[in-house]
């Protein structure tokens, strides 16, 4: 078996933790390190399994390519609250014998596609597990946007910005801008707009089948841009119009410690 290991060297600053995990891997399966190949999709394509050690963002930013390859991934969590990458230091020996004896499930998370349309062309396309935000990236400028399902129109919105969530999102900065929680087994898109100028803005939440559509409305200095899972992307001009609607491609969790959404929702946002 070959399985891939990649860091985030902002976590693992001496690279401690990481050839501890290289050093019990070596002498049971193939080993591969970013190092030795030209990029890290090449490394992906060659692997039958990533560990990624760093934090949930760790995770999310490899999440993106490793879904294009079908590669299962497992997370030791170097970070804070470690929704997805599920191992901790303590018990990276245990969860890494699990992983080799064949004793995990595997989980599946829905994603979406996220496409930046301009004059009527595909500029840009992202894969999101978590969420899109699209907000300003100057303090204290607001967003002006419609929102479309399905190119219906639905409302106009003035806010700091809209997240657009997956269920692995919904735990997220759609959490903390009041979206609601929703099973990670499920798929849907939900919609939460940040800090919006009405008294009557909710949250929306949608079947996977639908296509949501955000339209970049008022914005001279052109401030407005999309996050994808905490990465920044394209920059926005008025007229732009963001697309919305689940991909083909899942992210694949390894999963050792046999817990279930709702415990890890209890211990981690119990901490």
């Amino acid at each position: 078996m070959n399985v891939a290991v990649y860091t985030n060297m902002n976590k693992d600053k001496n690279l401690e933790i990481t050839n501890q995990v290289v050093n019990f891997l070596k002498d049971k399966c193939n080993v591969l390190m970013p190092q030795s190949f030209d990029s890290f999709d090449q490394m992906c394509a060659s692997a039958d399994a990533l560990i990624v050690l760093g934090g949930d963002g760790t995770l999310l930013r490899v999440s993106d390519r490793a879904c294009l390859f079908d590669l299962p991934v497992l997370g030791i969590n170097l970070g804070t609250i470690g929704f997805l990458a599920e191992v901790e230091k303590n018990k990276i020996e245990q969860c890494l014998n699990k992983f080799l004896s064949g004793d995990y499930t595997i989980e599946e998370r829905f994603m979406f596609d996220a496409d930046v349309v301009r004059d009527g062309k595909i500029i840009a396309r992202y894969h999101a597990l978590n969420d899109v935000v699209v907000s300003s990236s100057t303090f204290k400028k607001i967003v002006s946007l419609n929102l479309y399902v399905n190119d219906e129109y639905i409302t106009s919105y003035v806010a700091d910005g809209m997240i657009f969530a997956t269920p692995t999102g919904s735990t997220a900065y759609s959490l903390s801008a009041g979206g609601p929680i929703t099973d990670s087994a499920m798929e849907l898109i939900i919609v939460t707009p940040i800090c919006a100028h009405s008294l009557f803005s909710r949250p929306l939440v949608l079947p996977p089948d639908k296509k949501v559509t955000a339209e970049i409305l008022k914005d001279k200095e052109k401030t407005s841009q999309i996050t994808i899972d905490g990465a920044e992307g394209e920059k926005l001009a008025p007229g732009d119009k963001i697309n919305i609607y689940a991909s083909e491609k899942k992210t694949k969790l390894i999963r050792v410690n046999g817990m279930n959404f709702y415990e890890v929702l209890r211990k981690k946002l119990s901490d």
